[in-house]
Parts: structure tokens; C-alpha cells; sequence
């Protein structure tokens, strides 16, 4: 009998009695709040995704055109796959939330272009063989200088040397010394390291993000001189097709929402920032400059043109306007989607400039120029409104708009 006392006493003061002490004791109260360290706010863990989607809402807002690239992306927090910072496999974003924490909100947004940037040169498909940290560095080196030249602030240890201003990746690679700087944050997440390879699909739905982008940039002034269309050239070219590449290049240039920078939201007055209005019906005509000196075959005209007429008919464009230019327009044809043109029938064949054709275009508000040229004519003196796409055979450089060079 003692024994079963002894026995349900113990139970009792196992169960009961130290439950009943710890219940009287108060548990300490927990307050979340913000304190300043070095002029940065150290926001508690659950107010990371909070100060990631004000990031993105001002990059929207501030920033459309890096927008375009930055929201293809879904963030995930995974500390390791970030590499202690943040990195991109051009599919995800991974972060870290300590390494987001400690950033301002502009430079969050930084650091977010720059891994979008990545993405849209493809920097994460084409390393090949070349050693990981190394072409990392490189693609750095590459892609930083963009981002500083567009005025966006970026946080300590960015990687940029003005040697290698407007190079591509891999003109920068063979050029690094072999003890060189590894980056500080945001990584790429190649095939090699365990990242999937993206399909064709998704690589060009980045060279249309990319094209989109520096475009828009161009318009607004923030990219100065042609080095960053060499980059764009260079970086797309190899892997695209004249036809598929001219294609990419016009979708992303027009646009394929019904918007329009030159004519401002009613909206813009309530956020305080310029936004794009709608266009009323369809969007503006595509013009045509046709170099009549001879310098095109009538083949790739044709092809060009048919083209051309299938991208203005996908984007709902009803009208695509034909300049035939040497020295001076030489005619001007006004096509609907539906209509046949016949190259035989190109006018001219004297000495060339550019700027008849390119100021008829722009004074017709075109939402684009492509001129077909062999590039050895007088340029106007300053980038017109409407973006240019080149359309040529040859390897020389333009002072302004992007360059798709016929096979």
C-alpha cells in the first residue's frame, strides 16, 4: 500500500504540481520592433517578404523597364541555393533573408535587376566549358556597368572596371587576370551547379525581356552611345536566326500591350510618376526604310518584308508604311497586312543618307523603323524618336538604334 502511494505521489508531482508552477510564472512579452543600425533598418524575419513585394511595387512604378525582367522571377528564400547573398538559375530568385535585410530598398532593387539581368543576357546557358566562378566574375563585369550607367543604386563590393565598359561576357573573360575578384553577391546557378538547363522557349522569351528593356532605357535618355546595342547584338545574335531574331526584336520594341509612352496615363497626376496611356484602336504602323542603292537582294526584301507583315498582323497592327530612299524618299507605299509587295518595283539607285526616310517615318509616328541598308550612307546627326532596327549584311557600326545582320 505505501508503495502505491509512494508511486501515485510521484505521478501527481510529475504532472500536476510542476504545471501549475510553471503556469504562474509569466511568460515575457515579445515586441516586434524596428531598430536603426547604421542608418539600415533591421526588420524582423517576418517583415522580409513585406519589404520584398514594396520592392517590386516600386521597381513597377520607378523602374518599368527593369520591371519587365525582375517580375519573371519568383523569389524563394533558400539561404543555401543564394550562396549566402542572392542568385538566379533563370527561373527562381533565391535569397537570403539576413543579406536582404541589411540592404536599402533601392538597393534591394539593384541587386534584383542584376540578377534579371543575367537572365536576359543568358549569361546562365552560355558558359560552356569556361570555369564557373571565373565567368561569374565576368558576367559581372559585363552586366554592372548597365545598371550603373541607368542611374540605379547598388549596394558595397559591386564589380566594375571601366576596361571592360560595354563588353560582352565573353569578349571580358579571356581578359581577366587569373587571380581576379570573386563577387561579393548575386550568383548564377548554371547547369554545372545544379541548375536545369532552360529551353528554347524560355531563352527567347528573355531575349524579347532584354530587348524591351534597353530599349525603353534608350528612349529615356539613360543608356548613352552604342555599346550596349553591340552588347545586346553580340549576346543574341550567335544562337538566333535573322528571321527569328528580327521577329523578337520587333514584338519587344512595339510592345504587345496596347501602350504607349508618348501619349501619358490620366493616371500619372495620382501616383506622381509618368505612366503609359492606351492606345485608342491599334497600335501605330511599323515603317519600312528600303536602302534602294541595291545593296539588299530581292529575296531577303521579300522575306524581310513578309515578315514583317506577320508580326504587324499578331500585334494587331492594320498598316505598315514602305519608304524607298537613296539620297531622298523615292516613294512611299502604305500596306495593309493583307496586301502583296513586289520588290522589283524599288525605286532609286543613287548615293544614300538615311535621314529622308527615318524623318518621313518619324514624322508618320511609326511605333518602329526598320531599315534595310548596307550601312554605307550619311546618318542623321541624333537618334530620331521612333526606335531603329537595322536590317543589313554588313559589320559596321551605327550610332544609335540595334543591328540584326542577315546570314
Amino acid at each position: 500500500m505505501f508503495k502505491m502511494k509512494e508511486y501515485f505521489k510521484s505521478i501527481f508531482n510529475k504532472f500536476f504540481k510542476k504545471k501549475v508552477k510553471e503556469e504562474v510564472v509569466p511568460e515575457p512579452i515579445v515586441e516586434e520592433t524596428v531598430t536603426e543600425v547604421e542608418d539600415k533598418p533591421i526588420i524582423i524575419p517576418e517583415d522580409i517578404k513585406r519589404k520584398i513585394s514594396q520592392a517590386k511595387v516600386d521597381l513597377t512604378l520607378k523602374y518599368p523597364w527593369w520591371a519587365v525582367l525582375v517580375l519573371r522571377l519568383e523569389l524563394i528564400e533558400d539561404p543555401i541555393k543564394a550562396g549566402g547573398t542572392m542568385s538566379t538559375d533563370g527561373r527562381y530568385i533565391y535569397y537570403n533573408k539576413e543579406f536582404v535585410n541589411s540592404l536599402t530598398n533601392e538597393e534591394l532593387i539593384g541587386v534584383l535587376v542584376h540578377e534579371a539581368l543575367h537572365c536576359g543576357f543568358l549569361h546562365i546557358s552560355r558558359k560552356g566549358e569556361r570555369e564557373r566562378g571565373k565567368w561569374n566574375a565576368a558576367a559581372d563585369y559585363a552586366i554592372n556597368g548597365i545598371i550603373i550607367d541607368s542611374g540605379q543604386e547598388m549596394p558595397d563590393g559591386i564589380l566594375y572596371d571601366e576596361q571592360y565598359r560595354g563588353m560582352t561576357v565573353d569578349e571580358i573573360y579571356p581578359l581577366m587576370p587569373e587571380k581576379f575578384k570573386d563577387p561579393k553577391w548575386g550568383f548564377i546557378i548554371d547547369p554545372d551547379g545544379k541548375g536545369r538547363e532552360l529551353t528554347d522557349e524560355e531563352k527567347a522569351q528573355w531575349r524579347d525581356a532584354l530587348a524591351h528593356a534597353v530599349n525603353e532605357l534608350r528612349k529615356r535618355g539613360k543608356l548613352k552611345g552604342d555599346a550596349w546595342d553591340r552588347m545586346i547584338e553580340k549576346a543574341m545574335a550567335p544562337a538566333v536566326p535573322w528571321k527569328a531574331l528580327l521577329a523578337s526584336l520587333i514584338k519587344a520594341t512595339v510592345g504587345q500591350e496596347d501602350y504607349t509612352w508618348k501619349k501619358p496615363s490620366r493616371r500619372s497626376h495620382l501616383v506622381g510618376v509618368h505612366l503609359p496611356g492606351r492606345f485608342e484602336n491599334t497600335l501605330p504602323p511599323i515603317g519600312i526604310a528600303i536602302d534602294s542603292s541595291g545593296s539588299i537582294g530581292s529575296t531577303e526584301l521579300s522575306e524581310a518584308v513578309a515578315l514583317v507583315r506577320g508580326v504587324a498582323e499578331e500585334l494587331r497592327i492594320d498598316k505598315i508604311i514602305v519608304v524607298e530612299a537613296d539620297d531622298d524618299v523615292r516613294n512611299v507605299t502604305e500596306l495593309f497586312t493583307y496586301d502583296e509587295w513586289n520588290p522589283s518595283n524599288v525605286k532609286g539607285g543613287g548615293g544614300t543618307s538615311f535621314i529622308p526616310a527615318i524623318e518621313q517615318l518619324d514624322r508618320d509616328e511609326c511605333s518602329v523603323i526598320i531599315y534595310i541598308t548596307d550601312l554605307a550612307g550619311d546618318f542623321p546627326p541624333s537618334a530620331p524618336v521612333t526606335p531603329v532596327i537595322w536590317l543589313t549584311k554588313s559589320s559596321e557600326n551605327v550610332p544609335f538604334g540595334q543591328v540584326v545582320k542577315i546570314d
